[in-house]
């Protein structure tokens, strides 16, 4: 019941609001590709420290009874009607702690519908090369991966650490494109960017190609970075 009420809540405030709100999803959209049309004006963060914000806040909460069980194992919590007011930080500031470049697009190589299909889902613009073209990029080399010990919604979520190095590549036809400049722009950068903490990478849609049957290290990851502003023979996607 608390989260019906706190999401009828938001939906009643948004309700006499809807003017006001609409203007600022336009603004924030012609940001985000006026980011990407422009990358090299910001960087993006894939590390971050959170911070308090400024001033603590206090939370009008009921005391609870606390008792051991038997033979161990977690307390038992017990309910009471004496309300205590409780005054904490807020935990809501994340700051850059490390960046990357933000870039112009990124290409895909492998020809994978499930990838594909991700990305479209998420509502983003996706578009396919009709023609060879001939790109310096940044290509990520992974040196360490390592999956959580526990699962979590049926994955064991992933920790990829590695560097970068700028090539000149050819990409054919067929190669699927991910451009920046596009309202969903930075989503497109936190499911591409192979240190991002909740992408593709991390949700395993890459281990096949990254750690093969049977090889000893790790293959580079076919997601590469274009960071300067290219003309790019392209059609669009379609789910």
């Amino acid at each position: 019941m608390s989260c019906f009420h706190f999401l009828k809540a938001i939906l009643d405030y948004a309700s006499t609001r809807t003017a006001e709100i609409q203007k600022m999803v336009e603004e924030a959209d012609r940001r985000t590709v006026q980011l990407g049309l422009l990358p090299e004006t910001k960087p993006f963060a894939v590390e971050f420290d959170l911070q308090p914000l400024p001033g603590p806040v206090t939370i009008n909460a009921y005391e609870l009874e606390v008792s051991e069980r038997p033979g161990g194992g977690f307390p038992q919590l017990k309910p009471t009607d004496r309300k205590k007011p409780v005054t904490v930080p807020y935990l809501a500031n994340y700051v850059p702690k490390r960046t990357v470049p933000y870039p112009f697009a990124y290409l895909v190589t492998v020809p994978d519908p499930e990838i594909k299909d991700r990305l479209l889902a998420h509502g983003l613009l996706a578009e396919s090369l009709t023609a060879e073209v001939s790109l310096e990029v940044e290509v990520f080399l992974p040196k360490e991966l390592k999956a959580a010990e526990r699962p979590f919604q049926g994955h064991r979520l992933n920790q990829v650490k590695g560097e970068y190095k700028k090539e000149t590549r050819k990409f054919p036809a067929g190669t699927l494109l991910v451009r920046t400049a596009q309202p969903l722009g930075i989503l497109a950068a936190c499911l591409l960017e192979p240190e991002s903490d909740d992408g593709l990478v991390v949700w395993n849609f890459f281990d096949r190609y990254l750690a093969g049957q049977w090889q000893r290290g790790f293959s580079e990851l076919p997601v590469y970075r274009l960071l300067r502003p290219a003309n790019l023979p392209a059609v669009k996607l379609e789910r």
